[in-house]
C-alpha cells in the first residue's frame, strides 16, 4: 500500500472532494475572535471558483531523452555548436571523443531550445535473425524474460536496448540497434550469448516458441560524416501551444503559480484575464514545467450537505469541523481519517506549512505520525462515510505550535467528494471549502522538539 507525505510537502489536504456551507463563515463572534483580532479565530468560506494546474509531460523529447549542452564532452559540444550556427557539422574523420560524445544523444538542449539530433557516423550495429532450434547452442542462449533483459538497470541499459530492439515476444522485429560507441556491458553480453529464446527459455517461464540469432557488425560507411539539428517547438513536444506564465497579467500569473504549487487554488474573485488564459487550448510554462490550467465554477447549493465550524476554543486553540445532511443516501469519499482526511495549512506570509492536528490521526490505522520528525504519512486509501440525516459527523482539530502554528493567519483549502442517490448510479460532486485560522501570540512554549 502506497503512502503519501502530507506535512511540509503539500499545501493542500487532498481528502478527495469536498463539502461546506458557511452558516457561520464570516461571524467572528461565533468563531472565537474579539474586536481587535487578538484571539484564536476560524472563518469558513466557500469560494465559487477552483483553479487547477495539472502537470503535463512532453509527448516527444521527454526529459530522460534530452541532454543539456553543458553535459556534452568538448568534441560533441563543438560539433553541436557548429551544427546550429552553420546548419550542419561535417567531418571526414570523426575521432573517438566525438563518437563517444554522440553516444545515446537523441535530443540536446541549448540555451533553452530542444534540438533533435540527426547524424551520419560510423556505427556499432546489432541485428537479429530467426534460426531453427537445431542451430542453437543452449549454453550460449538466453531467454527473453531473463532479468538481464527484462529488468532495466544502470549497467544493462544498452543490453536491454539492443535486445528489445531486435526481438520481441513474438519473434524478430526486423529492426537494428545502432550506436556510435559500443557499451562495455553490451560487448560482454554479445561475447557470451549468440541467441535469444522467445518468449522465454522454458526454465522459469514459458517454453521457447522460436530463437533469434544476434549478429554484431561495425558499419563505418563513407565520408563525409555529418550532424544536423532540428529545433523541436513546444507545441510539437507537448501536442499543444505553450505560453510562458510571464505573458499573463501579474494577478493571473500569481494565481496560476499558486495553483501549480498547491495543485488547486480556491478563488472568490477572478482576476481579469484568467478566463481567457484557461480558455486557450494550450498549456502554461512555469520555469521548467508545463501545466494545463482549468477553471471550475462550483455550485455549492446543488450538493446536499452542510459543513460548519463549531466549538471554537481559544484556550485549546481547537475547532470542530462538522458535515451533515438531511437525506438518507449521502456518502462522502475521503482519505484517512474519514471524513476530512489530514488537513494542512498555508501561512498567509511565509513558506513553512503547518498541520492542523487531530487525535484521529493517531487513532487511524492508515495515518502514521512521526512526532520527532514533524511529519505525517498517510496510506493512499479511499474511505467511505455514510451520513445519517440530521446527525452531524465531526472531527476536532487543534492549531498546535509544535505542528507549525506560530502567531499569524493560515489558510486550509480542502475538498470532499460527495455522492448521493443509488450507489454507482447516483449523483456526485466535489465540494471545496476553506478555513482561515487566526492564531494570536502563543502563551505556550514554541520550542517543542517536533515543531516543523
Amino acid at each position: 500500500m502506497r503512502r503519501r507525505r502530507l506535512l511540509a510537502t503539500t499545501a493542500v489536504c487532498a481528502a478527495a472532494g469536498c463539502l461546506s456551507e458557511p452558516s457561520n463563515a464570516n461571524d467572528p463572534a461565533e468563531n472565537g475572535a474579539d474586536d481587535d483580532g487578538a484571539t484564536f479565530a476560524v472563518d469558513l468560506d466557500r469560494p465559487p471558483y477552483v483553479v487547477s494546474m495539472d502537470e503535463r509531460l512532453p509527448e516527444v523529447a521527454r526529459a530522460n531523452a534530452v541532454t543539456p549542452a553543458a553535459d556534452l564532452n568538448d568534441a560533441a559540444a563543438a560539433a553541436v555548436e557548429t551544427a546550429i550556427e552553420a546548419d550542419r557539422y561535417e567531418t571526414a574523420d570523426p575521432d573517438e571523443a566525438l563518437l563517444d560524445g554522440l553516444f545515446r544523444l537523441q535530443y540536446v538542449e541549448v540555451d533553452g531550445t530542444i534540438y533533435e539530433v540527426d547524424r551520419k557516423m560510423p556505427e556499432h550495429v546489432v541485428s537479429g535473425t530467426e534460426v531453427p532450434e537445431r542451430e542453437v547452442d543452449p549454453d550460449r542462449t538466453i531467454g527473453l524474460m531473463d532479468d538481464r533483459i527484462r529488468a532495466l538497470g544502470v549497467d544493462n541499459r544498452e543490453i536491454v536496448g539492443a535486445v528489445v530492439t531486435v526481438v520481441r515476444r513474438d519473434g524478430p522485429t526486423g529492426e537494428t540497434y545502432r550506436a556510435t560507441a559500443l557499451d562495455g556491458e553490451l560487448d560482454a553480453f554479445l561475447e557470451t550469448y549468440d541467441h535469444v529464446a522467445y518468449p522465454d527459455d522454458g526454465d522459469d517461464g514459458p517454453a521457447p516458441e522460436g530463437y533469434v540469432e544476434l549478429a554484431y557488425a561495425y558499419e563505418e560507411g563513407e565520408p563525409p560524416y555529418w550532424i544536423e539539428l532540428e529545433a523541436v517547438p513546444p507545441e510539437e513536444r507537448y501536442g499543444a501551444p505553450v505560453t510562458d506564465v510571464a505573458a499573463y497579467p501579474d494577478a493571473v500569473a500569481d494565481l496560476l503559480r499558486e495553483a501549480a504549487e498547491r495543485r488547486t487554488a480556491q478563488v472568490r474573485d477572478l482576476p481579469a484575464g484568467l478566463r481567457e488564459a484557461v480558455a486557450d487550448e494550450g498549456y502554461v510554462r512555469l520555469e521548467d514545467r508545463v501545466y494545463e490550467p482549468e477553471l471550475r465554477e462550483i455550485d455549492h447549493e446543488a450538493v446536499p450537505v452542510t459543513v460548519a465550524v463549531r466549538d471554537v476554543d481559544e484556550a485549546d486553540r481547537s475547532l470542530a469541523l462538522a458535515v451533515e445532511t438531511d437525506r438518507e443516501d449521502v456518502r462522502i469519499f475521503s482519505g484517512a481519517p474519514a471524513p476530512f482526511g489530514v488537513l494542512n495549512a498555508v501561512p498567509a506570509d511565509g513558506d513553512e506549512r503547518a498541520l492542523l492536528w487531530s487525535d484521529a490521526y493517531e487513532a487511524s490505522d492508515h495515518v502514521h505520525v512521526d512526532e520527532t520528525g514533524g511529519s505525517v504519512a498517510v496510506n493512499d486509501i479511499g474511505l467511505t462515510t455514510t451520513l445519517d440525516p440530521g446527525e452531524p459527523t465531526s472531527e476536532t482539530y487543534e492549531a498546535r505550535p509544535e505542528w507549525g502554528f506560530d502567531a499569524g493567519a493560515y489558510v486550509v483549502e480542502t475538498s470532499l467528494s460527495v455522492e448521493w442517490g443509488d450507489r454507482g448510479d447516483g449523483a456526485s460532486a466535489s465540494y471545496p471549502f476553506s478555513l482561515t485560522i487566526s492564531v494570536p501570540e502563543s502563551r505556550r512554549s514554541l520550542h517543542s522538539p517536533g515543531r516543523v
